[in-house]
């Protein structure tokens, strides 16, 4: 009887152990550090050896003197594209840095083409709720020998003179931002994906499956292994404000070059 006793309290830590185990390597909800080195932005290698202030955080940079004057014009870009407000701006959109780079124009906007540009890349994240979602943005400073103002609206006033759209004038990472306030909890977001998938096949991590949609909706990306052998994978998506899944869908391990992102194709968001 002891030994019955024992071997089942056995057995149970084992099954408690691979639970967890399989639980922590699927759902991974533990973000990397969002601060960035001196040294290192999301784009690569690049020295920040300044930093301004920008909505009461610490904002690292190369340029100080261009970022005080244009962080405040992206700003208003932003909302304007996004028809966001300044109170969800505030809670919502932190800047973690901005360096300036000048590349060469290949816009075919009327008489830019060619022309050097100098610009003010723009790395930040989105935070609602847990979700922290990492983008990038870019905006023209200075279009050959032509410094754009530094007033909001004289901005795009400038801007379209020179010939530039008003697609060109600022080059986001994401075209659109929904300024939703909530979105589901994450035990709801695990119980949801274990609904679909109680033996742990499908997965996500907070660092590589968040996502916006083309509409600005995040999204969970879940992926899974159906059969590595036969090639045969799972995907699906959860709409985090809404809560809604789309359907559990069969697809190869290995995707050719030419198969479009899950993203990028047309989707119907799910009724029930």
């Amino acid at each position: 009887m002891k030994k019955t006793l024992v071997l089942s309290l056995l057995i149970l830590v084992v099954l408690i152990a691979a639970s967890l185990f399989f639980f922590f390597t699927h759902y991974n909800f533990w973000y990397k550090s969002l601060r960035l080195s001196p040294t290192r932005t999301l784009a690569g290698h690049i020295l920040l050896d300044n930093s301004v202030t920008f909505h009461n955080h610490e904002v690292l940079t190369s340029h100080p003197e261009e970022s005080r004057k244009y962080l405040p014009v992206w700003e208003e870009i932003f909302k304007k594209r996004n028809s966001m407000s300044t109170e969800y701006f505030d809670s919502h959109i932190i800047v973690l840095s901005s360096t300036v780079d000048e590349r060469a124009g290949v816009e075919e906007a009327a008489g830019i083409f060619g022309k050097k540009q100098t610009l003010l890349d723009i790395d930040y994240y989105l935070k609602i709720d847990w979700v922290r979602l990492k983008l990038s943005d870019t905006l023209i400073l200075q279009i050959g020998d032509q410094q754009l103002s530094e007033d909001p609206t004289k901005y795009e006033e400038g801007a379209l003179a020179l010939g530039l759209e008003p697609d060109h004038m600022y080059f986001a990472d994401q075209v659109k931002i929904k300024p939703i306030e909530h979105v589901i909890s994450r035990p709801s977001l695990i119980w949801k994906v274990f609904q679909a998938s109680p033996i742990f096949l499908l997965g996500f991590d907070v660092n590589k499956d968040l996502r916006l949609t083309p509409e600005g909706n995040p999204v969970m990306q879940l992926h899974g292994t159906k059969n590595s052998f036969a090639n045969k994978c799972l995907t699906s998506l959860i709409y985090l404000e809404s809560g809604l899944m789309d359907p559990v869908e069969e697809t190869s391990c290995f995707i050719s070059l030419n198969r479009p992102s899950i993203l990028a194709e047309q989707r119907v968001l799910p009724t029930n």
